[in-house]
């Protein structure tokens, strides 16, 4: 007996209030006041207008719209402000070797068996152009410990520039670093996927080397004076 009253007064207390009451309470517990909801609209706008403002403001050179196609014709050619080779310019052109890039288009440099640096440029310009005759200088600089030469020949799309750079060092002969990179760059159209030239760049280098007898630097197998 007491067990049913029980279950009965338990009950009668979670009786569910009814609908109008909940639907008004709903209203009084979520609706801000009026003043609330002006102030909310009025900081919105408020932001909204101070980034337009901002974007206004800024300088044109801000706004990066550039493709692939653009970022292909400022591709940089020399030495850089540190008298290095420069990288491989990746993003926007796979044909491309040089000893200073950290990816698949890294190569390692060369030892050249000769101490002075300008002989050792000489050499490499005599065997690049055995393996292409049509080979050209178009830009030379010596400094007091090295002697770099720009080369442009013939490639699967045009012109190819390599850059040879030889340095001095203090033992086993100077250090031979280059880049050899396509002028041109060819896309598939309408994707922006550069066209590969199969490994031209790396597989003229490889010629040039086993013209010269160079060492790879890092390498001692008999492969690598070959």
């Amino acid at each position: 007996m007491h067990s049913l009253q029980w279950h009965h007064r338990a009950y009668v207390t979670a009786r569910p209030l009814p609908r109008s009451r909940l639907r008004v309470c709903a209203q009084q517990s979520t609706r801000p006041p009026d003043s609330e909801m002006a102030g909310g609209l009025h900081r919105r706008r408020t932001a909204l207008l101070s980034v337009a403002a901002s974007l206004l403001a800024a300088p044109a050179c801000a706004v990066i719209s550039t493709s692939p196609y653009e970022d292909a014709k400022t591709m940089q050619y020399g030495l850089d402000s540190e008298r290095r080779i420069r990288t491989c310019p990746g993003a926007v052109n796979p044909n491309c070797v040089s000893t200073r890039s950290l990816s698949q288009m890294y190569s390692p440099a060369w030892r050249a068996t000769e101490t002075d640096p300008k002989t050792a440029t000489k050499l490499f310009e005599n065997a690049l152009k055995r393996v292409c005759p049509e080979a050209q200088v178009v830009k030379q600089m010596q400094m007091p410990d090295a002697d770099f030469r720009s080369f442009s020949v013939a490639g699967l799309y045009g012109q190819d520039i390599i850059e040879v750079l030889v340095r001095s060092a203090a033992e086993d002969g100077p250090t031979v670093t280059f880049r050899s990179m396509a002028v041109n760059v060819k896309y598939i159209w309408p994707l922006q996927a550069p066209l590969a030239d199969g490994g031209a760049q790396r597989k003229r280098l490889n010629a040039v080397r086993q013209q010269l007898g160079w060492q790879i630097i890092g390498c001692d197998y008999i492969e690598c004076f070959q």
